[in-house]
């Protein structure tokens, strides 16, 4: 947890010292060497290293004082000026959908990833490595803990007599009445 929000601070560091050099190099520097070109790689750097939540807010936040210190430094407006503007905020938006979505699908896929590797497939309940994740990480007080453990015997014998078909629906079935019974804790299953 300690490791987690020092790596957060290390991110967000690094994305706004970036972001201070690129804005301060846009107003200092003379527009023709092109250093505010640089801010259309910051959404890509938001949304890796710090995700959605502040990729977003950052991205906006950029786009607003990018602009400001722009119209600022641009010579009197005309047509021109005013086409490339609009290009430059058009390319910016662009890149700044294509990190939002790239994120949105990443977050999802790792979420997907993390089921699969922590949940059953058939009862939708905890596997053995979803109970020790719990045990270690999850759970910080362990003075409240209550364990119940329930070992079905005989249970081979449902299969040989009715089939795999009837007993996959028994451990559906006692695992969605375990999550009611204990609606308050987690169902986890340990055997084969």
């Amino acid at each position: 947890m300690v490791k987690n929000k020092q790596r957060n601070w290390y991110a967000i560091t690094v994305c706004m010292t970036v972001t201070l050099v690129i804005l301060c190099g846009t107003f200092l520097a003379p527009l023709k060497n092109g250093l505010f070109l640089w801010a259309f790689s910051l959404p890509i750097l938001y949304y890796l290293l710090l995700g959605r939540k502040y990729g977003i807010v950052l991205s906006a936040t950029l786009l607003v004082m990018q602009s400001s210190v722009l119209l600022y430094k641009l010579p009197s407006p005309s047509f021109s000026s005013f086409n490339q503007a609009l290009n430059l905020l058009f390319i910016y938006i662009i890149i700044w959908v294509i990190s939002h979505v790239f994120e949105e699908n990443r977050a999802e896929f790792s979420k997907r990833l993390k089921n699969l590797a922590l949940l059953d497939p058939l009862m939708g309940a905890g596997n053995r490595l979803s109970v020790s994740h719990y045990f270690e990480v999850e759970i910080k007080d362990k003075s409240q803990l209550y364990l119940f453990l329930i070992d079905l015997d005989h249970f081979k014998q449902i299969n040989d007599e009715y089939g795999h078909d009837l007993e996959d629906k028994v451990l559906v079935e006692l695992a969605t009445l375990f999550r009611i019974t204990f609606a308050k804790g987690y169902v986890f299953r340990g055997g084969g």
